[in-house]
């Protein structure tokens, strides 16, 4: 019975994965469409200024107020448009981070290896290298050539 209930138990699971990778492939098949189509546009405090950013932060349009030029100084201007720009960067990043949100859920649902194979190593974290120490493991190769 152990034998039967055992395997109950991994194709319950299996399941439960296929079915968390369906809702991931759904996601993903419309990710890279959605997060090309991000705009984020943000004006500057005085209203002088706008910027338009895509999904990477880009500035793809400034936006100048006909009478900028009076109301201010080239310097407060380009602090405008600095200060725009970033605020309109971050508001991109968001935006991104909540599109990408449900993928990366689905994924913590996901069991890892070690969960269904016993002994079997975790593929959550990335391992080390072959043949190398451990301690040393993401330090410059510049350094570890210096050292031998």
């Amino acid at each position: 019975m152990t034998d039967r209930t055992d395997t109950r138990a991994l194709r319950t699971r299996v399941d439960a994965m296929l079915d968390a990778l369906t809702r991931q492939n759904e996601h993903l098949t419309a990710l890279p469409e959605r997060l090309a189509a991000i705009t984020a546009r943000v004006c500057s405090d005085d209203d002088l200024v706008g910027v338009v950013v895509d999904g990477t932060g880009v500035p793809v349009r400034v936006e100048v107020a006909p009478d900028a030029f009076r109301r201010s100084t080239p310097d407060q201007l380009g602090e405008a448009v600095t200060g725009a720009a970033r605020r309109a960067a971050a508001q991109a990043r968001e935006i991104a981070r909540e599109l990408v949100a449900p993928v990366l859920a689905v994924a913590e649902e996901m069991p890892d290896l070690a969960d269904l194979v016993p002994g079997a190593p975790s593929l959550r974290h990335d391992p080390p290298p072959p043949n190398s120490d451990e301690s040393a493991y993401g330090a410059s190769i510049l350094v570890a050539a210096r050292d031998e």
